[in-house]
């Protein structure tokens, strides 16, 4: 899973209209390097999930994101203190190899971070983070040739 900034993306750009993928991702300060962390949770501990939300006959769709880090040092703590002040757009793989955005228009913001530690050796070591947003749109679908390290 990749995390970045939503202040730091100008727009998207979907080459082949109305094939449902994104193809590039824009900078709002082109040649500036984007900040993309690179999270590595714990194997089927992901789950990304959108939930469709009618009100008032407006369409909305809130996509939340949780996963398990086991872990517990400086690092992760630190890195949740940068992410935990922004608004975030996420590139997160499903098995199946798609990748989707979450996010890209109005953001997520990281609802829990919880950590947790115990002294038992069976005891969890770690973190699960949650990330919500209310979006206009369902998650779009990155293009299977685009390089997301021309971004990193």
């Amino acid at each position: 899973m990749y995390f970045g900034n939503l202040s730091e993306i100008d727009s998207y750009t979907d080459t082949v209209p109305d094939d449902g993928e994104i193809n590039a991702i824009v900078m709002v300060n082109p040649g500036t390097p984007f900040t993309f962390f690179v999270v590595e949770f714990e194997r089927n501990t992901g789950v990304f999930t959108e939930d469709l939300q009618v009100n008032a006959g407006q369409r909305s769709v809130l996509q939340t994101l949780t996963f398990t880090l086991a872990r517990h040092d400086k690092e992760l703590i630190a890195e949740l203190k940068s992410l935990s002040l922004s608004d975030l757009v996420i590139v997160a793989e499903d098995n199946s190899g798609a990748r989707v955005i979450l996010g890209r228009i109005n953001g997520l913001t990281q609802g829990v971070g919880s950590l947790t530690s115990g002294t038992a050796e069976a005891d969890f070591n770690g973190l699960t983070f949650t990330a919500s947003g209310t979006q206009t749109e369902w998650a779009q679908i990155l293009d299977s040739a685009f390089d997301i390290d021309t971004i990193l």
